[in-house]
């Protein structure tokens, strides 16, 4: 882990839907999903998304950052497709930068100082169709920044009750 990364507070909540708007703001609808069930007939989760928020009082450095979905075991969530089992795992290195005002047409330019807000980064990530997870497990996305988990989120899959016929 590198001093970096050590100082970035981070958070993760599942929702409805997430996205990141052009001048940073997260948009959430439904936030705070714990429990997520399987439809039966399509064996896939309802749609949701991820958001990841990393907060660092230092602004202009880079890590490496992933999202991955585990088991509450720690095992790295697989899912087939064409190319055979993917883990589900999203990485890509990031740069903290220096905060900043939107600018807002028809309104003053405003400035702001050096240091008077951390620097704060927020990613979404939609499953738009839902993902093929186990029933009657748990499971954490894990957000890791220079290979340190920084943030857990846990939900569960209940099993789906039979239903009784006669």
């Amino acid at each position: 882990m590198s001093d970096f990364s050590e100082q970035v507070e981070a958070s993760i909540v599942v929702a409805d839907f997430v996205n990141v708007d052009q001048v940073g703001k997260a948009n959430i609808i439904g936030g705070g999903i714990r429990v997520m069930p399987v439809h039966p007939e399509t064996a896939l989760t309802n749609p949701f998304g991820v958001l990841v928020t990393f907060t660092s009082p230092l602004a202009g450095d880079e890590a490496a950052f992933e999202l991955l979905l585990t088991t509450a075991t720690g095992e790295v969530v697989t899912v087939g497709g064409p190319a055979g089992e993917q883990a589900i795992r999203i990485s890509q290195n990031i740069l903290f930068p220096e905060p900043s005002i939107p600018i807002v047409a028809g309104t003053p330019q405003l400035s702001l100082p050096k240091g008077a807000l951390p620097s704060n980064l927020q990613y979404a990530i939609n499953f738009g169709s839902g993902l093929p997870l186990s029933p009657g497990n748990s499971y954490q996305f894990r957000a890791q920044l220079d290979h340190d988990t920084r943030a857990v989120y846990s939900f569960y899959v209940p099993k789906v009750p039979k239903p009784v016929l006669g």
